[in-house]
């Protein structure tokens, strides 16, 4: 790092120019696959939620990212509590598992094969990948907190993705 960028002082932290639903509508036009992610908690309950907010963090060591809402009723549990987890990156065949994982009256769990992995993580099957991934930090970073997991295990399997843009899941369609 140079001498000039070690002076230079913090930014200020202050209020968006915009609101939040246009800066939401803003940020939808960035198409995002859509993942579940799913941990156990310490009193031994499933837990499972869609995201769309994973990204790739580090070849070396492999690290992920993905971020979970403060408001979510889920957060805690996630952020506090969770020491391994996995994501389940889907395919375009897994529309209604995605919608099942957003639903908040229901056991999201219902109805499925589940499989735990060695450190209790629920495992879903016939999702293109999944990443099993160790707690390695929880970021506080504005509404948000940024999970960082070490990846510990992949599993992939051919399909296409489940895709999110502006509000609406679609798929590739061949160009040529």
């Amino acid at each position: 790092m140079s001498a000039q960028a070690a002076a230079l002082p913090a930014p200020e932290t202050q209020e968006s120019p915009f609101d939040a639903r246009r800066l939401r509508d803003a940020f939808g036009h960035f198409a995002t696959g859509v993942a579940i992610v799913t941990a156990r908690g310490s009193d031994d309950q499933r837990l499972g939620m869609t995201i769309n907010s994973l990204a790739s963090l580090s070849l070396q060591p492999a690290l992920l990212l993905w971020s979970i809402a403060c408001s979510s009723r889920s957060h805690d549990r996630f952020a506090g509590e969770v020491g391994h987890f996995a994501i389940h990156v889907l395919g375009e065949h897994q529309r209604a598992l995605s919608r099942q994982f957003q639903q908040s009256a229901q056991d999201r769990f219902a109805g499925l094969a589940v499989v735990d992995n060695a450190h209790g993580v629920p495992l879903l099957s016939g999702c293109l990948v999944r990443f099993e991934c160790a707690t390695e930090r929880i970021v506080p970073a504005g509404d948000h907190s940024i999970v960082i997991g070490r990846v510990q295990h992949i599993q992939e399997h051919p399909g296409e993705p489940l895709l999110f843009h502006r509000g609406r899941f679609g798929h590739f369609q061949d160009a040529s």
